[in-house]
């Protein structure tokens, strides 16, 4: 038997095993889990030769989903999580314009982000995106992403989609409420959607970034607000996330492997930024 031939069946095989797998996986240690991610993802690889970035973005995104599975179990409190950055938005809140919380698009977002800030207190309105519902990925199906909202759900004041969300946002920012904003818009730079919300109801903008560090623990670090008026300009707001971003990305680029913004970053890096990013 070739080797192409061999590799189809594999593929196949792990394809039809996936749903107990990760009935299964889930249960697992999460370095083990993380293993189990990396092993499954390389043998369903389309492309052998992708990158490492590009291999250890899809055993991270595997690995979330695992996650996902867990945080519907008992055993939903487990995760290790530190949270920096929380107080920020409430000192923003004190201003009365609401804060709009830009949910960078990692591996580990938006759901673990939600369930740390809730754990602080801070629940808010989510504007969900569109990234996770294109099932690229076998382990991407309908099953899955009605699991991720019924768990999201657990961690939200409430969520708003369809033609009237950017008109109920604003509602709730003119309350002095909080908008999670997930969503992004194709043709538009990452982060756009968030920006063009802030400016046009004066709110502040926080960015939110979540990644899994080495020892395991994950990181949801807020940043402090960029934008409150239509008097910033875009280019100014866009540079100051990228600032804020750029430590993250160099130091973890996998886990924005589907990022548009990764490529750009990774241009200007250099070994200073990886010291900035909190460990």
């Amino acid at each position: 038997m070739s080797a192409s031939k061999r590799g189809q069946l594999i593929h196949r095989a792990i394809t039809r095993c996936l749903p107990a797998i990760i009935s299964l996986g889930w249960q697992l240690h999460d370095q083990t889990r993380l293993r189990l991610s990396r092993a499954v993802t390389s043998a369903l690889a389309d492309d052998r030769s992708q990158d490492g970035v590009t291999a250890e973005g899809d055993a991270c995104c595997f690995h979330e989903a695992l996650i996902l599975r867990a945080m519907a179990g008992p055993f939903a409190g487990n995760l290790n999580i530190v949270v920096v950055g929380h107080d920020l938005v409430k000192d923003e809140l004190k201003n009365g314009t609401g804060a709009v919380l830009w949910i960078v698009p990692t591996s580990y977002a938006p759901t673990i982000p939600l369930a740390a800030l809730a754990d602080k207190g801070i629940r808010g309105n989510l504007l969900p995106g569109e990234d996770k519902n294109n099932f690229e990925k076998p382990w991407h199906t309908a099953k899955t992403e009605a699991l991720r909202n019924e768990i999201e759900d657990r961690y939200l004041a409430g969520r708003f989609a369809g033609s009237s969300a950017l008109r109920k946002a604003a509602e709730i920012l003119r309350a002095n409420g909080i908008i999670l904003m997930s969503r992004e818009s194709r043709d538009k730079p990452l982060g756009a959607d968030a920006i063009e919300l802030s400016q046009a109801n004066s709110a502040a903008l926080l960015p939110v970034v979540t990644i899994r560090r080495d020892d395991g623990t994950f990181l949801v670090h807020i940043g402090r607000a960029i934008s409150k008026s239509r008097a910033n300009t875009a280019k100014g707001i866009f540079r100051r996330l990228a600032d804020f971003l750029e430590p993250y990305t160099v130091t973890y680029p996998a886990q924005f492997s589907k990022s548009g913004m990764l490529e750009a970053l990774q241009k200007k890096a250099s070994s200073t930024v990886r010291s900035l990013a909190p460990r």
